[in-house]
Formats: C-alpha cells, structure tokens, sequence
C-alpha cells in the first residue's frame, strides 16, 4: 500500500491541474480544517461568494465534505444550489453528488473518468492541514 501526504493547498494545485475544479472557483484559501472558496457569484455587483468546505471522512472509496453557505437563504440558496447541481451533473454525473450542505466524491471513479485505473484510494484524511491518501496499485 502506497501513502502520500500533501498539504491542502498542493491538493488545490493537483484538482487545477487535472481540470477537476470548476471555473466558477476563483480562489481558495485553508483555515484550519476548512476550505474557503471563493465562488464567481451568479448575481450582478457581487464578485464572488465564500463558500466553506469541512472534510467529514472517507468510506468506501467516497470522501464526504460539508459545505456551508450561511449567508444564503431561501430562494436564493435554493437557485444556486440548483446551478450547481446543475454543473455538476454535466461534469460528474457518476463521480460527485451534492446533496446540501453534504458533497459526496467517488475518488475511485473520479480516477478511472480521468483515465487513471492503477490506482484504488482505500483512505483519505484530513488532519493538520494535510491530507493523507492510502492507495493500492491494482
């Protein structure tokens, strides 16, 4: 079993790099054990719109993450939640499910829809501002 530990901003570097980011993120930033994006925003005289993200874990080759959005309510949250759906469905159908405030990842069939098939995550944790993959090659 292989590990490789990296720091979450390296992780950013990795998603960019293999175009699994999509456009609409315009920067990230690491506090403590979250994530902040800075999402384009879908509304006139508002650049963008910080959205947390907290790892939760990993099991069964799904790595779970909360996101959270406060400062969206109501309608509001509802139609961008319902773009982003939306988005994600046409790039990810099989591999990410969003189901608010949960964010679900296959890693396994993220890897195999990018062409990477040697490779099976058995692990993924957060901790320190790291993150740590256990894999086998396969």
């Amino acid at each position: 079993m292989a590990q490789i530990t990296f720091t979450a901003e390296e992780a950013i570097n990795l998603l960019r790099a293999n175009d699994l980011l999509p456009d609409v993120i315009t920067g990230i930033t690491v506090k403590e054990d979250t994530l902040v994006l800075k999402v384009a925003a879908p509304v006139p005289l508002v650049d963008y719109l910080p959205v947390s993200v907290r790892y939760v874990g990993f099991e069964k080759g799904v790595a779970t993450v909360e996101v959270s959005a406060g400062y969206l309510k109501g309608r509001v949250l509802e139609a961008i939640l319902k773009l982003v759906k939306a988005k994600l469905e046409e790039n990810f159908a099989d591999e990410i499910q969003l189901d608010y405030p949960r964010l679900y990842v296959h890693i396994n069939k993220l890897l195999a829809a990018k062409n990477i098939t040697a490779v099976e995550v058995r692990e993924v944790t957060f901790a320190g501002g790291s993150f740590t993959v256990q894999a086998v090659s396969g």
